[in-house]
Formats: C-alpha cells, structure tokens, sequence
C-alpha cells in the first residue's frame, strides 16, 4: 500500500484542475472549518465579555450541545428535502448571523440567543461534505474514502496551519483593549467573515 501523506492528502481536493465546482466547494469547508477555532477561546472570551468563571461557561457548553443536538435532529430531513445545495446557503448565512451575534455578546442571553438564530446551520458542515462527494464522484476519479481522507486532513491542516493561529491572534487583540472591551469580539467578525 501506499504511505499516506498528510500535505497531498490535505490538497488533494483543491489539486483538481478539471473540477473547479470541487475546488470552490473545497475552499468553502476550510472556511467554515475555521469557524470551530473560536471555540478554543470561549472560555476566555466569556470571562473577559461577561465576568464569567468556569460553571458559567460550563452551563453554556451543555446548552450549545443541546441546541447543536436538537437542532441538527429537528433539520435534518428538513435539510435533505431542501437537498444540498440549499442547505449549504442557507446554513451558511445562519453561520454568518450566529457569529455576527456572537460578536456583540453584552449580557448572558446573547450567546445562547446565537445559537438558537444559527441552529438552521447545525447541518452546513454534512450538507457541504455531501456536496464535495458528489461533486467528486461527478468530476474526479478520486475513490470516497480518498475523498474522505481529503476532508479530514484538510480540515486539520486549515485548523492547524491557518485557523487557530488567525483566531487566537484576533482574540488576543481585541482582549488586549479596554476596559471596556470593543463594541465587537474581532474573532466572531472574522468568523462571520469565513462562514
């Protein structure tokens, strides 16, 4: 068998000159990859936005898998009738809003009230992955599981190389200033921006 390797393994998807739907599509999961970066930095995000300690946070988390959960369930054959393509639209400007929300957390509900807006984006990342396979399957001789591989090696990479270093930096600015603290979180914008 052949040695994986993770860089071409990483770029396989956008190294496909005859198939720029796949490329586009491949470009757009990195960017709603990055979105997971800001995830890293909830907890200090909430104590310097709220004054919140870790039970604070800790209740917030159990809420946000509950609403992902829920909401995912709720969507998903109301996702699948609306077929791919759709649900990639309008999941990701639910995305775009929920970020946008996030950034202008002031008072406790404010994040929780997000995520209840973004919840019609708790199916962008499967319908975007389903959308890639099928675009693959279309336009490449790619095998599923090189797809597959693709997805996941890309995503760690962009996580890795591009979004945790770009969030973190982002984040560490806009905590740096204040008090008070600017009317936006920066790292929600630039998420907002990439969804």
């Amino acid at each position: 068998g052949r040695a994986l390797n993770p860089l071409a393994s990483a770029t396989a998807l956008l190294r496909q000159a005859r198939a720029p739907r796949l490329r586009a599509l491949a470009v757009a999961y990195s960017f709603v990859s990055l979105v997971r970066c800001a995830d890293t930095v909830l907890q200090a995000f909430t104590r310097k936005a709220l004054g919140w300690g870790r039970d604070e946070s800790a209740r917030l988390l159990s809420f946000w898998g509950a609403t992902v959960f829920l909401g995912s369930q709720a969507l998903r054959s109301g996702l699948q009738r609306l077929g791919p393509d759709l649900a990639v639209r309008w999941g990701a400007a639910f995305l775009a809003v929920q970020e946008f929300a996030k950034s202008l957390t002031r008072a406790w509900w404010h994040l929780p009230g997000a995520l209840v807006i973004g919840l019609p984006s708790a199916g962008l990342e499967p319908a975007l992955k389903a959308l890639i396979a099928q675009e693959a399957r279309r336009s490449t001789e790619l095998r599923s599981g090189e797809v597959q591989a693709a997805l996941k090696t890309q995503q760690a990479l962009t996580l890795a190389a591009v979004g945790s270093p770009l969030i973190g930096t982002v984040f560490t600015r806009w905590a740096s200033v204040g008090p008070p603290a600017p009317r936006f979180a920066w790292h929600y914008l630039v998420c907002a921006a990439a969804a």
